[in-house]
């Protein structure tokens, strides 16, 4: 998985990808990956920074999921 994910960011046209976490075959807890690049006109320096939004499903919540997602955006 984590290839595929590396793949699927090193390429130019990808600016968002969606990763799922299941338990069982039941989704418990996604994160989406927002790549994003400072306009010309900012202020900021133009270094690739991301963006991440996390879920994780209530009563799986506590047993590392999350961690697990956020170390998966990281790769």
């Amino acid at each position: 998985m984590e290839r595929h994910l590396t793949e699927l960011l090193g390429r130019d046209d990808v600016t968002v990808v969606r990763l799922v976490a299941d338990a069982g075959g039941r989704v418990v807890g996604s994160a989406k990956v927002e790549l994003q690049t400072p306009s010309a006109s900012s202020m900021l320096r133009p270094a690739p920074t991301a963006s991440v939004d996390l879920a994780v499903l209530e009563g799986t919540r506590g047993v590392g999921i999350g961690s697990r997602l956020m170390e998966a955006a990281e790769a």
